[in-house]
């Protein structure tokens, strides 16, 4: 299983605007492409800061994941022109679940 973590930093007061912006216009058509979400969770130190992640069967699964999507019209067109703006900086960092790891997810995880 493949988990990526991805950080952001929004601009100064900016990060609620850009949570409200990712659960409604970027989430979905991310679950359309497969994508298998937990989060947004908010740092509680850092306003303007939050994590979420992506998870994956394979890195098979992630490469045509984000080829899907990153690829598409609306991403180009409709969410990165209007996601940009609101954004800082972006850490994304992907993991491996060690072999030990119970690769199951809880049921109510969209």
């Amino acid at each position: 299983m493949i988990f990526e973590l991805r950080t952001y930093i929004t601009k100064p007061g900016k990060r609620d605007d850009f949570i409200e912006f990712l659960l409604h216009k970027v989430i979905p058509p991310q679950q359309e492409c497969g994508m298998k979400i937990i989060g947004p969770m908010l740092d509680v130190n850092n306003p303007d800061k939050f994590i979420w992640m992506r998870i994956y069967s394979s890195m098979e699964e992630y490469t045509l994941q984000m080829n899907t999507f990153y690829t598409s019209e609306l991403w180009k067109n409709e969410i990165e022109p209007a996601g940009s703006p609101m954004i800082q900086s972006i850490e994304a960092v992907l993991h491996a679940g060690h072999p030990g790891f119970i690769n199951q997810l809880p049921a109510d995880i969209s």
